[in-house]
């Protein structure tokens, strides 16, 4: 069968990896090692220089466009690394597209970075965290955490657990917001790349037994694996829908901060999966919020309160909180020469408006 599909000269990039076409049967079976590597790199290449028939692929773009509205577009500088855990024939997997074989990440993904990141800003991410493992299914259950936060007499967090929920939905019933697949966008270039791991102390991964487990020294050879990832300077199209329009642009910025801080796939310890907003072009576009209108001190009256330091970091001014976490401050001219000070404002997601000095 793969034989005959390799005749074909299928260029659906997902049928071609997940069917390994290119790779001879006997070069897979062969008691050399080193044939198998040498095959399995050899198609690993060969599938990174191909590029998908997108002939279909424009017009559902444009479908989904008139059906979502306009997405938000997004760069990856470096490389994106997503389903490489997934079970696969050459040890690690890649998302790409059932339809069309183009690089996929799955709205799940989406929305469970966006809800880490939302977490983070709400500073709720350590009682989440609790109020999870405490959960026979070991997942969040936001009425667990809301309870938990009322029994401590922390209002203000429970508050904006409740809001975090209508937003995201828990076990109990959908969120008001709908985090759809992010889609690659094409362009002159294929899609995939080579790239490689080099995991170090295999034995104390996988002894031979489990009494005979040295500990991890790094005085073991790396054994470097070969796997795809989403070429650098790829883009993406995502579509974040909420029920209410004016949560729109703050849903982007959350979206945005969330592939800045945390990244999405694997290996983002290492810089994989970090994004920036693109423009049309593929250029950085800066910040969602600098392409809407600028924000206002009525936008923030109904903010939570909050106080820290100001600080300037890059030529922009933040208000840091206590426990490190620094809100971007958006009034016009509220730093000057403050830098340092210790000022109150009003909070939302991870921006703030500055009253004045604490």
């Amino acid at each position: 069968m793969r034989q005959a599909l390799s005749n074909l000269g299928i260029r659906h990039l997902g049928i071609r990896f997940d069917h390994a076409l290119g790779i001879q049967p006997l070069e897979w079976t062969a008691d050399d090692q080193d044939v198998q590597i040498r095959a399995k790199e050899r198609f690993l290449h060969d599938l990174a220089g191909l590029s998908p028939d997108t002939n279909g692929y424009g017009p559902y773009l444009a479908d989904l466009r008139k059906a979502l509205g306009e997405p938000i577009e997004v760069r990856f500088p470096g490389p994106l690394a997503v389903g490489l855990g997934q079970g696969h024939l050459l040890e690690q997997g890649l998302t790409l597209h059932w339809l069309f074989g183009t690089p996929l990440i799955h709205g799940s993904a989406v929305k469970g970075v966006c809800l880490r990141e939302a977490l983070i800003q709400c500073d709720l991410l350590e009682d989440a965290d609790r109020s999870a493992k405490r959960n026979p299914s070991k997942i969040l259950d936001f009425a667990l955490l809301i309870d938990g936060l009322r029994e401590k007499g922390e209002e203000v967090k429970a508050a904006q657990a409740e809001a975090l929920r209508q937003v995201f939905g828990d076990p109990g019933g959908a969120g008001q917001v709908r985090f759809h697949d992010a889609l690659w966008v094409p362009d002159q270039r294929p899609p995939l790349a080579v790239d490689v791991t080099n995991p170090h102390n295999q034995k104390w991964y996988m002894p031979d037994k489990p009494s005979d487990r040295p500990l991890p020294d790094d005085t073991q050879a790396p054994i470097p694996v070969k796997n795809l990832v989403v070429r650098p300077g790829s883009r993406f199209y995502f579509w974040i829908v909420p029920e209410h329009e004016q949560w729109r642009a703050q849903l982007s910025n959350l979206l945005l901060s969330a592939l800045r801080n945390l990244g999405i796939g694997a290996k983002t310890n290492v810089g994989y999966g970090g994004a920036e907003i693109a423009g049309p072009s593929g250029r950085p576009g800066g910040d969602v919020a600098a392409r809407t209108k600028p924000p206002s001190e009525k936008d923030f009256a109904s903010g939570q309160p909050v106080t820290g330091v100001l600080v300037s970091k890059q030529a922009q001014c933040f208000l840091q909180l206590p426990g490190a976490q620094s809100l971007t401050v958006v009034n016009p001219d509220a730093c000057g020469d403050r830098i340092g000070a210790k000022f109150k404002g009003r909070r939302l997601g991870n921006q703030v408006w500055i009253d004045g000095p604490a």
